[in-house]
């Protein structure tokens, strides 16, 4: 797995809990975890979010969260100003098929959960009661917790360079050239975050 950020540690402990003979590592470039956007990030927690078939994954990772109690009650609002009261309607039928506390609410009540927006631009909202601020940095560590305990290595100040697909004595998989020495593995997780396209273009991935 190359990058130590949100997005690989999550990946990681997530492989090491699901296929436990396997050998995880991970490859980071920097001397420590979450030097770019992880460690700068503040997230919320939306149940009623994104696409519709992504959603189901936002609602299977809540568990886990609030074992962890890794969420702080904050409430979420969706503002809808002049003309676009259609889209209010449209997010509470998505919202209550998930979460049934989430519901329209009136320009008034939206102002006076906020109150610093115009009077002017505010005709309707949904509010959100059960979103959650996340602790980013406490859900990182707890992967690399639970990552470490299943047997799964991380590399810091390793850094991928060029890859190669091959095959031999009829099997296949990644030589990865890296800053402490060649890597073979079956399988490649890029994790990179920004730097993603140039790590899918050293293995020759477009």
């Amino acid at each position: 797995i190359v990058g130590g950020g949100i997005a690989g540690m999550s990946a990681a402990y997530a492989i090491a809990q699901t296929l436990p003979d396997a050998s995880v590592g991970v490859f980071e470039a920097e001397g420590s975890l979450t030097h770019h956007t992880t460690g700068r990030s503040a997230a919320v927690f939306i149940e009623n979010y994104g696409a519709l078939s992504l959603r189901p994954l936002t609602l299977a990772s809540k568990e886990y969260y609030h074992r962890h109690q890794f969420l702080t009650p904050r409430g979420y609002l969706a503002v809808a100003g002049p003309g676009d009261e259609g889209l209010i309607d449209q997010l509470v039928i998505e919202g209550q098929a998930m979460n049934p506390n989430i519901a329209a609410i009136g320009a008034d009540e939206a102002l006076r959960l906020a109150p610093l927006m115009r009077p002017d631009r505010v005709v309707a909202a949904v509010y959100e009661p059960d979103a959650s601020a996340i602790d980013v940095a406490g859900l990182h560590q707890s992967f690399v917790r639970g990552f470490r305990a299943a047997g799964g290595t991380i590399d810091t100040l390793c850094r991928v360079g060029d890859g190669r697909f091959v095959q031999t004595d009829g099997r296949s998989g990644w030589v990865l050239d890296t800053t402490t020495g060649p890597v073979s593995c079956g399988t490649v997780v890029n994790a990179a975050g920004a730097w993603g396209d140039v790590v899918a273009s050293c293995a020759g991935v477009a």
